[in-house]
């Protein structure tokens, strides 16, 4: 807790790629907040600057108190809704195909106000959480620019029994709305500092 009435949550990059490894991480993200809403937080900041990625499935399933349930990110290609990822307790599905899931909590957090933190090194599924807050009314972001690997990828098996994975579409928020290349941040701060609790972005989010 920062100044006693704000919660403060660090979301790192999940690397877990096997079941047991994606819902440990899960349930840990989970449980970092559910222990945090007994302090009754008057807002959020959720800190991205050092998730560089990994799987994507984990975080959403972890952030569902915060993000609440139904469609939060979809995926695009020529402006064309190709896929929506859907959350509901404990599970995380794409076009209704489970992705994860884990135990449900069925905590759903009214918080007014939700402050993510992006910089250059908030990469690939990072952004992809950014992006699921976008479109939120009580989310803003704070910082600098993320690195831009803001696409979903397809993989294309090949003759040789290696697989090919490219970059075909577009990340865009639960409204369709597609980002194209790095998300920018509503309020832009540029820091030299370290990313940390204390820093100045964190102050500026605090003071929102």
């Amino acid at each position: 807790m920062l100044q006693e009435d704000v919660a403060y949550v660090l979301i790192p990059s999940c690397p877990a790629i096997d079941a047991a490894g994606s819902a440990s991480f899960a349930l840990r993200l989970r449980s970092v907040i559910l222990a945090l809403i007994p302090q009754k937080p008057r807002g959020w900041i959720l800190d991205l600057r050092f998730n560089g990625g990994g799987n994507l499935w984990p975080m959403l399933v972890g952030l569902r108190p915060l993000l609440g349930v139904g469609v939060i990110v979809t995926f695009t290609q020529a402006s064309a809704i190709l896929r929506s990822v859907t959350l509901a307790d404990g599970i995380v599905s794409m076009n209704g195909v489970a992705q994860l899931s884990v135990e449900a909590a069925k905590v759903t957090i009214d918080a007014p106000r939700i402050a993510l933190i992006t910089g250059p090194w908030t990469m690939s599924s990072g952004e992809i959480v950014a992006a699921a807050f976008h479109g939120d009314p009580r989310a803003r972001r704070f910082g600098e620019p993320t690195a831009g690997m803001t696409t979903g990828t397809d993989f294309f098996p090949l003759f040789d029994g290696s697989t090919l994975n490219l970059p075909l579409d577009q990340v865009a928020d639960r409204h369709g709305v597609t980002f194209h290349g790095a998300i920018k941040p509503e309020v832009l701060i540029e820091s030299r500092d370290w990313p940390s609790r204390t820093d100045a972005v964190t102050a500026r989010a605090l003071a929102w």
